[in-house]
């Protein structure tokens, strides 16, 4: 009995390193295929990712739990941007890989 949990134990280890080596891997192939869009600018000792267009008056634009700031990348900056200067931030934590 006892030797059949050491073996799963093993088992279940080499498993948990092999699954984090793996999303480590594929982190950072999508770091590559997708670099940042914008600047980072380090609040805290944290970096904050965040693009800025336009000139005016400031608009912030921060995103909710599910997203990141490509969601306002696909329209909603371009059509403030003419009017506005558009401050888009990923929130630290939420960011899209390597932001």
């Amino acid at each position: 009995m006892l030797k059949a949990i050491v073996i799963a134990a093993l088992v279940l280890g080499v498993a948990a390193v092999t699954t984090g080596c793996t999303a480590s891997y594929r982190a950072k192939q999508a770091e590559a295929a997708f670099p940042p869009s914008g600047q980072f600018v380090e609040v805290d000792g944290r970096r904050v990712h965040y693009v800025q267009q336009g000139s005016g008056p400031d608009v912030i634009l921060l995103h909710g739990a599910g997203g990141n700031l490509r969601d306002y990348t696909f329209a909603l900056i371009d059509q403030l941007s003419d009017r506005y200067r558009v401050t888009a931030f990923d929130r630290p934590g939420l960011a899209s890989a390597g932001w």
